[in-house]
């Protein structure tokens, strides 16, 4: 059986709670063109894997587990509210993490591509340098105009210890993320 998957670091109940708490003051400035991701759904993607056999995932977890003994955990700062993926064809709203988080996102997305490819695992590498981000909310039909201005400041944080494998079920309502598996980073 075939599984959409994806590696990632999910977020701890009570940094989506403060993400909700800051978000709750523009939200209403938002008709129905946008859907909000639900809090449950916020995550960081490391490598998005696409469809894959059953066959690959004990391939996945020990390429996850390889990366997991040899890093550490990391503080990841998030440090403002953007439109997305540019602001001037903005499609979503993100959280956007720093600088440091960047670097620590892309050493983690090397080391577990290359032990994914030495395990025989197939799926489309993203060139460019990862951007440390959460998708908060899509619009519904593209790119929007005239945006109102969201707060810019997050100053949020939370200690990543370790990584998820995640399954993702595409339904009419929007993506439905289970985790599958989880490892833990080496402290």
């Amino acid at each position: 059986m075939r599984k959409r998957l994806f590696v990632a670091v999910n977020l701890p109940d009570d940094i989506k709670s403060a993400i909700s708490r800051q978000i709750d003051d523009w939200r209403p400035l938002f008709s129905n063109e946008i859907r909000f991701m639900p809090a449950d759904n916020w995550h960081l993607t490391i490598t998005f894997l696409d469809y894959q056999e059953d066959e690959y995932i004990p391939a996945i977890v020990g390429a996850m587990e390889e990366v997991a003994e040899t890093s550490l955990s990391a503080d990841i700062n998030f440090t403002s509210f953007a439109y997305g993926p540019t602001e001037k064809r903005p499609r979503m709203i993100w959280l956007m993490g720093d600088e440091m988080a960047d670097r620590w996102l892309g050493d983690i997305k090397n080391k577990l591509e290359v032990a994914l490819i030495g395990r025989g695992v197939m799926f489309n590498q993203e060139r460019k340098p990862p951007k440390t981000h959460i998708t908060l909310a899509r619009f519904q039909d593209g790119t929007r105009n005239n945006l109102p201005k969201i707060a810019g400041v997050a100053n949020i944080n939370f200690l990543a210890t370790g990584l998820d494998l995640m399954e993702s079920t595409l339904k009419r309502s929007g993506a439905e993320y289970d985790e599958l598996f989880s490892v833990d980073f080496n402290d």
